[in-house]
């Protein structure tokens, strides 16, 4: 079966709790499961990574997506490119505290990549969707009803 998984962190760090604040959400963070690889940007770690699937626990909310194989790959293809590339804290206080549009295609957010690979994989719940401009919660309350 061709699916995705977006799962959506509950964190109670005090980064965490920046974040939630800024962004006015009930999760701090995101991710999207593909093909057994956690993809993301996490400051704690320095930016966008793949990492191998580890195992699902209570401290996140998770809601499957189904896509199409081809693009699924094309996704996991692009995210594979994104590795290294810095987290954009400035994308996301200006943007989210501040109200500046702002936008980095060299450094990412987590929810900001969650939206690029599920455009990637051309679903339709974030077509037209500005990435940048997404929180956690924005692509919870998008997906949660799907």
């Amino acid at each position: 079966m061709n699916t995705a998984i977006i799962a959506f962190e509950k964190g109670n760090s005090f980064s965490a709790k920046v974040i939630k604040y800024i962004t006015k959400s009930k999760y701090s963070h995101c991710e999207l499961i593909i093909d057994n690889k956690w993809i993301s940007s996490d400051p704690k770690v320095g930016g966008a990574y793949v990492n191998d699937l580890r195992p699902l626990t209570d401290k996140y909310d998770y809601i499957t997506v189904y896509v199409d194989g081809a693009t699924k790959r094309k996704a996991l293809g692009f995210a594979n490119n994104q590795v290294g590339k810095k987290y954009d804290w400035c994308g996301v206080l200006c943007t989210h505290l501040f109200k500046i549009d702002r936008e980095n295609n060299d450094k990412w957010f987590c929810s900001e990549l969650v939206c690029t690979l599920l455009q990637k994989m051309e679903n339709p719940q974030v077509k037209g969707a500005k990435p940048a401009d997404l929180t956690p919660q924005d692509l919870y309350e998008i997906f949660r009803g799907v």
